[in-house]
């Protein structure tokens, strides 16, 4: 297994198709070091940070009522054609 220590994440990449995501960053020695993955597992890695970062912050802080907020200086509700879903998106 390669490990990877990041000190930086520097950019970040969509592929033009819109079917693989690159992220790059500066590991601990310096170098340039760039993480490609398709969608499908961006995906599924952001679907798993939320709840990961969530036990981190809870175990470094010992309450177990510690949340990540995150500032949006703009949100809307949207709704699909469908009348089925409706989402709050926004943008910081």
């Amino acid at each position: 297994m390669v490990k990877i220590r990041s000190e930086k994440l520097t950019t970040c990449h969509l592929a033009a198709d819109g079917g693989e995501v690159a992220l790059e960053f500066v590991d601990a020695t310096g170098a340039a070091v760039k993480l490609e993955m398709p969608i499908e597992q961006a995906e599924s890695l952001i679907m798993t940070l939320p709840q990961l970062l969530a036990c981190a912050l809870r175990q470094r802080t010992g309450d177990q009522d510690a949340r990540y907020v995150f500032c949006s200086t703009s949100a809307r509700i949207g709704q699909n054609q469908w009348n089925e879903e409706r989402r709050i998106s926004g943008s910081s």
